[in-house]
């Protein structure tokens, strides 16, 4: 019977009867409240009624409930994003790829959370993973090529980026990426033209500016 409530509720929510769906799957918790399941979709439908603390506690008791659920890692996952909770964010995608290790996307995920806690080695493992599972994936070059940047090495850095460049239409990122390793090598105006060329692309991204305005005062202070 809990099973019928569920569905209905799955039904419902197709047929955007939000009343409905959360009173069966309530019903069907009630039924039957050890089913992980059960309460992850109902942390679903919290989550796009804009309750995230419900649905963080849904994810969570599914999450107790059923250990092997992976969707509700990715879930809870997001949740502590939002808190700007990264260490458990990052164990999180760290559970769901251990479940579902064929998934690109979650190694691209959680490849940025290691960049933003400046893990750039783990970063470029989980960004190489993803050109590993999916060659087509041609962004993530470039990300590579951030992740290269910032760890230091600066040629395989450079090698994404042509990479990037050649197959990816050359963002703006890829132009701001090789202004930053020109600064590195004090290749001040080739730095500028990157930079100038990353601002045509992308004329709201600072970093930008702030990038040739550094290449600017350099070439002014070795003329």
């Amino acid at each position: 019977l809990a099973k019928a409530y569920f569905y209905r509720g799955v039904i419902s929510g197709y047929n955007l009867d939000a009343v409905g769906e959360l009173a069966d799957y309530n019903k069907a918790i009630e039924l039957d409240p050890k089913n992980g399941l059960y309460v992850y979709t109902r942390g679903v439908y919290r989550r796009t009624k804009g309750d995230r603390d419900g649905a963080f506690a849904d994810y969570t008791t599914a999450i107790s409930l059923d250990p092997t659920l992976p969707d509700a890692y990715i879930a809870r996952a997001r949740e502590f994003e939002f808190k700007k909770n990264i260490s458990a964010a990052i164990q999180d995608y760290s559970k769901y790829i251990e479940l579902q290790p064929l998934d690109p996307q979650s190694y691209r995920s959680r490849a940025s959370l290691y960049c933003e806690t400046k893990q750039f080695t783990a970063a470029i493992a989980d960004y190489s993973k993803v050109l590993d599972l999916d060659p087509t994936s041609f962004g993530i070059y470039a990300d590579r090529g951030d992740a290269r940047r910032l760890n230091g090495d600066l040629d395989l850095a450079m090698t994404d980026y042509n990479v990037a460049a050649q197959i990816n239409s050359i963002p703006a990122k890829v132009y701001g990426g090789v202004g930053e390793i020109q600064l590195l090598r004090k290749m001040y105006e080739n730095a500028v033209l990157s930079f100038s060329k990353a601002i045509e692309i992308d004329p709201f991204e600072s970093a930008y500016y702030r990038g040739r305005a550094d290449a600017y005062r350099y070439l002014e202070k070795n003329n």
